[in-house]
């Protein structure tokens, strides 16, 4: 029994022999193939880098090495020197007559004048090269408009003004002051253009005196004639130079078509100017110096503030239709109601004090 067990455990050695070398082995492998795991992406992403680097330095050599076999650009110069000089059009003249050049290297300024001369001989004009006779309008519609139809009276200025209205004053309180107020009416509607408007109001007592059209009869009724008849409706005229030349006959105090008398009311004439004239005016000038009058027909300040906003008031918005500036003539207003007037219907820019001082007197 000894014999045999001794020969089972001989026999069983070289296989556990065999077994650690296995297991040893096995071991071996893991360790090899954690080192490759670890190492292998290093290598990939060193390896990439270098292909980037080699890139980089690779495709702009080979298109620099390309390039250089293409034909180089031409250089374009402009020689102000050297431009052609020949006319945009050929002058009409006989050639046979024009002595031939000897000599190649004629001086500038004697062919500019030669050329200057041509153009100047040749039967080409400006009419030749328009379709047709053209007005003065058409004329004027090749150059832009110079003037921003700017509209001064008394030291104030309206802007972009196409329809005017001055209402003046001619009650009793300016007879000394009337003939510097015609003045600066004619001062003023003489800036005035083909393009704008403009119409001229006097009030004196509770009337309008309106500077009629050119054509109308050029004098005013007087006495109980006047009272029976009704005055015509309120328009523009057209600042042609005819139309002003007739205004300024018209309102001219030795005509006798106006002249100051009677007291203060200008109601009348803010309705004409803000309900007969069409469209509205874009700026109203007016000039006074107690606009609210005094004696019979005397109105009262909040009265008149409150029409006068009536009469400008525009459908569905809150802003007046005209702008109203105002020009307080010589003597203050303790009321102030020019001042308010301005301020109510267009801004506190609209209202100015014209004192003996400016004036002169």
């Amino acid at each position: 029994m000894s014999d045999t067990g001794t020969q089972d455990r001989r026999s069983q050695i070289p296989a556990a022999a065999a077994v650690t070398a296995e297991v040893d082995e096995l071991q071996h492998e893991g360790v090899t193939r954690m080192r490759v795991n670890r190492v292998v992406p290093w290598i990939a992403s060193i390896t990439a880098h270098v292909l980037f680097v080699v890139l980089g330095f690779l495709i702009p050599w080979t298109t620099s090495l390309i390039l250089s076999h293409d034909e180089e650009p031409r250089a374009v110069v402009a020689d102000f020197h050297s431009l052609r000089r020949d006319p945009l059009y050929t002058p009409d003249y006989d050639l046979s007559q024009e002595p031939e050049a000897t000599d190649s290297r004629i001086d500038d300024s004697a062919l500019e004048q030669e050329m200057a001369a041509e153009l100047l001989s040749s039967a080409i004009g400006a009419e030749a090269l328009l379709p047709g006779p053209l007005s003065d309008d058409a004329l004027r519609s090749f150059a832009p408009e110079g003037r921003d139809r700017a509209v001064s009276f008394g030291g104030l200025r309206g802007s972009n003004v196409l329809n005017v209205a001055y209402i003046v004053d001619a009650s009793g309180s300016m007879l000394a002051y009337l003939p510097i107020v015609i003045d600066e009416l004619i001062r003023s509607v003489d800036q005035l253009d083909e393009s704008q408007q403009f119409c001229i109001l006097f009030f004196q007592n509770d009337e309008a005196i309106i500077v009629p059209p050119p054509g109308s009869r050029s004098r005013r009724p007087t006495g109980a004639g006047r009272r029976a008849q009704k005055r015509e409706p309120a328009e523009y005229i057209t600042a042609t130079r005819e139309n002003r030349q007739w205004v300024y006959d018209w309102i001219d105090l030795s005509n006798q078509n106006i002249s100051a008398g009677g007291r203060s009311n200008p109601l009348e004439a803010f309705k004409a100017a803000l309900r007969e004239l069409d469209p509205a005016p874009d700026v109203i000038f007016v000039l006074s110096t107690d606009i609210t009058g005094s004696g019979e027909y005397e109105i009262e300040r909040d009265v008149l503030l409150n029409q006068i906003h009536d009469y400008n008031k525009k459908p569905g918005s809150d802003r007046p239709k005209s702008i109203i500036k105002t020009l307080q003539f010589v003597e203050q207003d303790p009321l102030d109601t020019l001042r308010l007037i301005a301020e109510q219907n267009g801004g506190v820019e609209g209202y100015k004090m014209l004192t003996r001082e400016e004036l002169g007197l």
